[in-house]
């Protein structure tokens, strides 16, 4: 799901510039990096309730992750604006 959240925010942007698209992707794709490595940086999705389910905010999506043991997994990005709680099928299940 997280790979076509990308795929879908990078088409969008690049209707109006290819070159911000670009840097919006390497930004996302630099920040899911970075949580390999530091997995409990960010914080817990309030909409959640579950502490294995986190969030980091690459303004202006927020990258919903899931911690375990030793692996990181990625289950969405979503744009701040939408209400996570609400989406349908949940990203965490």
């Amino acid at each position: 799901m997280a790979v076509s959240d990308l795929q879908n925010i990078v088409d969008y942007i690049a209707q109006d510039s290819k070159i911000y698209a670009d840097a919006m992707a390497e930004r996302i794709v630099a920040s899911c990096e970075t949580v390999a490595s530091f997995p409990h940086r960010g914080r817990a999705v309030p909409e959640v309730g579950d502490l294995k389910i986190r969030e980091i905010i690459v303004n202006p999506y927020r990258i919903i992750y899931r911690v375990r043991r030793n692996l990181v997994q990625v289950l969405a990005v979503i744009h701040g604006s939408r209400n996570f709680g609400r989406m349908k099928p949940k990203p965490w299940r």
